[in-house]
């Protein structure tokens, strides 16, 4: 049998890693990079992100991208250091080798169905469709104070405007025309 990996005789400086952090596939290769790079560091070591983006060939950007899909899978978390105030002054990220459940995610257990049931049963009023439809046949007045169209043939007119073109705005067409 042929050895296609080759290794380095292992007398210092070698990193052991857990192998279903390597294939675990939710990750990109480029995650699995970062990951088996930051677990090669020592244990007290702070995870900076100029740092990352000088020892690399990607940026700013691209480094928060890849830190922010080893939080999503549970490889990495962010705790918020505080000053003496209380107020947020930065923060540490903590890298694992073993990924932990996410807290932001649900439990996987499915809960069971709810009984289809209202909260109050009489709550919702009870009507009758022939009660809701109405139809008329005749003009209602929206506004009962005003006379209809009536008001339209105070319009003064310029003198010159002939009748023809008062007709339409004041509503008093001629059914026939003189030719």
């Amino acid at each position: 049998m042929t050895q296609t990996i080759r290794r380095a005789a292992r007398r210092h400086r070698f990193v052991i890693v857990d192998q279903s952090a390597v294939e675990d596939r939710r990750l990109s290769w480029a995650a699995r990079g970062l990951l088996a790079y930051l677990l090669s560091r020592p244990d007290d070591w702070k995870v900076l992100v100029n740092d990352l983006r000088k020892r690399g060939n990607l940026g700013r950007d691209g480094i928060y991208a890849l830190l922010r899909e080893l939080r999503q899978a549970g490889y990495m978390r962010f705790e918020h250091n505080r000053d003496a105030r209380g107020r947020i002054r930065g923060g540490t990220y903590i890298v694992s080798e073993v990924p932990a459940p996410h807290p932001d995610l649900p439990d996987p257990v499915k809960p069971g169905p709810a009984a289809p049931r209202p909260v109050k049963p009489g709550a919702l009023p009870k009507t009758d469709r022939k009660e809701r439809t109405t139809t008329t046949t005749r003009q209602t007045n929206t506004y009962p104070d005003r006379k209809p169209n009536h008001d339209m043939q105070r319009f003064g007119f310029p003198p010159g405007v002939p009748t023809e073109m008062r007709a339409p705005v004041t509503g008093t067409e001629p059914r026939c025309r003189a030719r």
